[in-house]
Formats: C-alpha cells, structure tokens, sequence
C-alpha cells in the first residue's frame, strides 16, 4: 500500500469528514504554533547590518521591550539573518494542494514511528489524556507533524529570526511581539540560550510553539519547575494537549477544531489505517 493510498479515505470511514477537511484546509488563514503570512512577495527593501542595529536601537527603547531590556541588551544579536525573509514569503502547506503537503508531512516512516512513539510514551500519554480531557492520537499527531516526534526541532536561532523579522520585511509588529515574548522565556529561564533553536519564524520546541503560546499555555507535567518544550517530552506533549483543549477541542468534533487539531486528525486515521494495514485487516 502506498502513502497516496494511506491518505484516501478508508471505505470503513464516512468520506463527510475528509471533504470538511480538505475545504478547511484550503481556506485556513492561521494557525497558533506559527505564522500565516500572505502568499504575496514583499517589496524589496534595503536590509544591512548598520540598519538592523538602527533598528534595534529604537526597539529597545519601546515601551513592551522595557521589562526585557536586560534579556535584550544580554542577547543581542550583531548579525541579521537574511535567510528567515527568504522564508517569509514561502510556505508550502500555502504553496501546494492540501493532500500533496500532507502526504509530503505523514509518509509510512513517520506513521510507523508515531506507532513506536505511542509504545513508549504509553503512561505519559494516559496522563495527559486523562488530565486535559484530549485524546493521546491527536497529541500524538500534531508532535509528528511539527517536529517528527522531536526529532526535527529546526536549527534556526529563535532570538535572531525574531529580531530580523522586527525590523524588515512584513508583519514586524506581530514579530516584535514574539520577541518580546521570546526575551521574557530567557529571563524566566524555562529555556536555556543554547536550546532555543527553531524554525524561521520562531516557533520552537517538539511541537513548536510560538513564543506568545508558550506564555499562555506552556505546562509543566515533569514536575521541575521548568516548562522546558524541547528537552521534556511530557512538558510538550502536556503542553499540547492544554493548546488543544483552550481552542475548543471536542474529540471528533469537527465544528470546534483549529488547523493544528486537523492535522492531529488526519494523523490519527492514518495511524488508525496503518495500524490495520500492518496486522492485514485492510
């Protein structure tokens, strides 16, 4: 069985739910863990060093970076990264059909190592399940499609993309508000510097969040007094399941969800029929 097969419908499940799903993810315009950004190439615009120091200059005088000027003016970058402004203006889950971007997300590989990941992460997940009212597939499913069941953190420095992104290109006041957000996570000391590595956008963690959501729904489910989303597994699977449950998770509901619990599902059925695939029920 190939994936293209794995990603049709299965005869056993209503084709209802599939259809919602592709018309969902054709019209989605945002999702919490990272930036929606117009598909429209920005205007070019001159980008140097000696601009982005001007710019960081007047930013730390800004009211919002007033309670995080030590925690700025202590990891200030010297260098913009040009690179996250490429990225700015390409997203391929924007720039393909819907079941080619997740046929490219959810291949055999990855669906056999959720079915390991769910082995071995069997009693945390029964927690979190029982503890946030949130199915452990659906967990399961957004921490494969975000990092590879944290294998795939990104290698971006969180605290430079956000800089870069606050002073060029679009949407810099959406970024300035991460970097403040990403600046109180330092000080606070949930995240060690040398940790705090993600994607372009700054999103980050094994199930990336962005920096604003780990403020408001980051958990500690370890019991350290950290709420460390790239090293604990429990703290970012705990994490995720309190993300699902504060947009309006309702298992199987599909009038509720948001992006991030529609990838958990498509996940979860691919799991499912896998599953049967591999003891040859299907």
């Amino acid at each position: 069985m190939t994936t293209e097969q794995l990603l049709m419908p299965p005869s056993t499940l209503s084709a209802v739910p599939y259809l919602l799903i592709s018309i969902y993810l054709l019209s989605v315009s945002n999702t919490t863990y990272a930036v929606n950004t117009d598909r429209s190439k920005t205007d070019k615009v001159d980008i140097d060093n000696q601009r982005f120091a001007i710019c960081l200059n007047n930013l730390v005088k800004t009211g919002p970076f007033v309670s995080v000027k030590e925690t700025f003016t202590q990891y200030r970058p010297s260098l913009l990264d040009p690179s996250v402004l490429e990225s700015l203006n390409y997203q391929p889950e924007f720039a393909k059909e819907p079941w080619d971007y997740l046929a490219s997300l959810v291949d055999e590989e990855r669906v056999v190592d959720g079915i390991a990941a769910d082995e071995d992460y069997a009693n945390v997940l029964a927690k979190i399940e029982t503890h946030y009212g949130v199915n452990r597939y659906d967990v399961l499913g957004v921490w494969g499609v975000e990092s590879d069941f944290g294998t795939k953190l990104g290698k971006k420095d969180v605290i430079n993309s956000l800089a870069t992104l606050s002073c060029f290109g679009r949407r810099q006041s959406y970024f300035r508000r991460e970097y403040v957000s990403a600046l109180k996570i330092l000080k606070k000391g949930d995240i060690a510097k040398s940790d705090f590595k993600g994607s372009w956008a700054g999103a980050f963690g094994q199930t990336q969040f962005m920096p604003s959501t780990f403020l408001q729904l980051a958990q500690d489910f370890d019991g350290d007094n950290r709420k460390d989303l790239v090293n604990s597994q429990a703290d970012a699977l705990a994490s995720t399941a309190n993300f699902l449950k504060n947009s309006g998770y309702q298992s199987n509901n599909l009038g509720v969800m948001k992006y991030a619990y529609l990838q958990a599902l498509i996940f979860r059925m691919i799991v499912k029929t896998k599953s049967l695939y591999l003891i040859g029920k299907v």
